[in-house]
């Protein structure tokens, strides 16, 4: 009777762990709460080929305490245009190349800083990413346009000619909170489509999401998903639309630039990735911004700490 007890026990046990995994499996394929984007690309797990060795790494200069929450660059007429991101004002930093200087701010009018971002140049515009979403509240997200033309050394002042607003569907809960998928600091432009590569607290990934580039309200569209390992401060495309560049970190505080190439359309993950560890915060700061200069030769910032101030650096890639 004993014997047959403990086998009846035994197979109770085995029928709960059957039950538990199916559970498991379930809610891991569901979105019970609706707060997540649904559909994972299916290059959410590419191969990705790390060069640690295929690059040089300069410091081009320390910036002043101006540009000490440096968040964006874009590379226009060749000035580097930068920003502050959350709290600074509505300035934009003209810097000159190649030493890296501050020969002037130019001020725009219209809007606010909310949380600046990031910055990218395509055809004759700068598009300012008003972007940030730290704590997963805001419901005034939006990208402002700003003629580059007014981007001069003897310019003062602006304004964005288009409010490009736009919203994520798939977020559901706006309650505060720094575990969510819903911030980006990161913005592309190729042709007449926006790219915003999310910076995910929850995951450490990215979601791709697409809006137009233009006057509107929108919601953005999910186009993709990668695993980046970390969380993406920035990004940029090449003039010819064939190389994408996403900056970040890990939760080691290390920064890496993943080099995309090679991929079909809008699927930027299909194609040709390699990873890039750049070191960690101590060596080269806190990586946000980044612009190609050309397909080889990149610009990336480095926002001030308590214990160094905001840099420019420069890395060029070797074949």
């Amino acid at each position: 009777m004993r014997y047959k007890n403990i086998q009846k026990s035994l197979w109770c046990l085995s029928q709960l762990i059957v039950v538990g995994i199916a559970v498991l499996s379930f809610l891991s394929c569901t979105n019970p709460a609706g707060n997540e984007p649904h559909n994972r690309a299916s290059s959410s797990s590419p191969m990705v080929q790390n060069t640690p060795k295929n690059f040089t790494l300069k410091l081009v200069t320390d910036w002043s305490t101006e540009l000490n929450e440096t968040s964006g660059l874009a590379l226009v007429n060749n000035l580097i245009v930068s920003h502050n991101d959350k709290g600074g004002a509505s300035n934009l930093y003209l810097i000159q190349t190649p030493k890296g200087e501050l020969i002037n701010t130019i001020r725009v009018n219209n809007v606010q800083n909310n949380d600046w971002e990031d910055v990218v140049y395509r055809d004759g515009f700068l598009y300012i990413g008003d972007t940030g979403n730290n704590k997963g509240t805001r419901k005034n997200l939006a990208v402002y346009k700003i003629p580059a033309k007014d981007l001069t050394q003897d310019k003062q002042e602006t304004n964005s000619i288009a409010h490009i607003a736009y919203h994520f569907p798939e977020q559901k809960d706006f309650e505060k909170g720094k575990e969510h998928n819903y911030d980006c600091e990161a913005l592309a432009c190729f042709k007449d489509q926006l790219y915003l590569f999310s910076k995910n607290r929850l995951n450490q990934g990215t979601d791709v999401y697409s809006i137009p580039a233009k006057e509107g309200s929108f919601a953005a569209k999910h186009i993709g998903y990668f695993d980046t390992q970390g969380r993406v401060t920035g990004a940029d495309m090449n003039a010819s639309g064939n190389k994408l560049a996403l900056l970040g970190y890990n939760k080691k505080s290390d920064c890496f630039l993943y080099i995309l190439s090679h991929f079909k359309g809008t699927d930027f993950f299909s194609g040709q990735i390699e990873k890039i560890t750049l070191g960690n915060y101590k060596e080269v700061g806190q990586m946000e911004g980044v612009c190609f200069i050309n397909d080889s030769t990149l610009y990336l910032s480095a926002e001030a700490s308590k214990t160094a101030p905001a840099k420019l650096h420069q890395l060029t890639l070797h074949k």
